[in-house]
């Protein structure tokens, strides 16, 4: 299928190089150490109960089958999962106690799962979870690659898609692991990335001047880059160009460190 050739496009040093640069920017300031720090001695609790893990930088990646941790002070590398797959869109959780990443296993439709960055434990959080399912399935929507951006440790941003006459319709929806729940945050739009503060939410849409003649605007085309006031609810749209003349379309953002 088309989303497995996407996958394998995406592993390796690539998607190695986009988790880190994504988790970097989603990291904190001041003494509180970025998500994009992994395993090590820490003190206190853990990521259920919301104390900052400390330790050693870590780099999430996928090599074939597999996600592997590899801990960039000491040069050392472990595989983390034990369940083959076709793993991508990796993002640590604010605490680095989880990774989110998209899943596909054979010939099956994607799935969102969370790996323990300890255990190397794969939880299902859409399809194979009878809780989480329920709220899929009332939401009219199913998850699908894109990438996956926390807001904190039990709720993240994603993309799903809406399956209509035969057509997969993308949109970004915000999953609530306590709730559970899963609420659309705007039709037509995916590939979502939250600002390091959290209160900005940029995302890639379909283009309201895009041409049917292209194609059907799909879960694989660019699009304008739009920024999302998540307390207001204003939209802004920003104007991407290489030479200040021909307007750009995106595939994906990322916000910097500082915002």
């Amino acid at each position: 299928m088309r989303g497995k050739e996407y996958l394998r496009l995406f592993t390796g040093i690539t998607l190695a190089l986009a988790v880190f640069l994504a988790a970097f920017a989603a990291g904190g300031c001041g003494s509180r150490k970025g998500n994009w720090w992994g395993t090590g001695a820490r003190e206190g609790g853990g990521e259920e109960d919301g104390v900052p893990r400390e330790g050693l930088a870590s780099l999430a990646y996928v090599s074939g089958d597999h996600v592997y941790l590899a801990d960039l002070a000491e040069g050392e590398v472990r595989r983390l999962t034990s369940r083959p797959g076709a793993y991508a869109d990796l993002a640590f959780s604010p605490h680095a106690g989880r990774i989110a990443a998209t899943l596909v296993v054979g010939d099956a439709m994607p799935q969102l799962v969370v790996i323990n960055v300890e255990s190397g434990e794969v939880t299902d959080i859409s399809w194979n979870n009878q809780d989480l399912w329920r709220a899929w399935s009332g939401a009219g929507v199913k998850p699908w690659y894109g990438t996956v951006s926390w807001a904190n440790e039990k709720v993240l941003y994603a993309t799903a898609v809406r399956e209509e006459s035969g057509r997969f319709r993308p949109c970004t929806v915000k999953v609530d692991l306590s709730m559970p729940s899963v609420e659309v945050v705007c039709e037509d739009a995916r590939n979502p990335a939250l600002d390091p503060g959290g209160s900005q939410l940029a995302y890639v849409r379909r283009p309201d001047d895009w041409d049917e003649a292209q194609g059907a605007w799909g879960v694989e085309s660019p699009g304008d880059l739009v920024i999302l006031d998540l307390k207001s609810g204003r939209e802004r749209e920003i104007k991407v160009t290489m030479d200040g003349v021909e307007r750009g379309y995106v595939y994906e953002a990322s916000f910097s460190p500082d915002g």
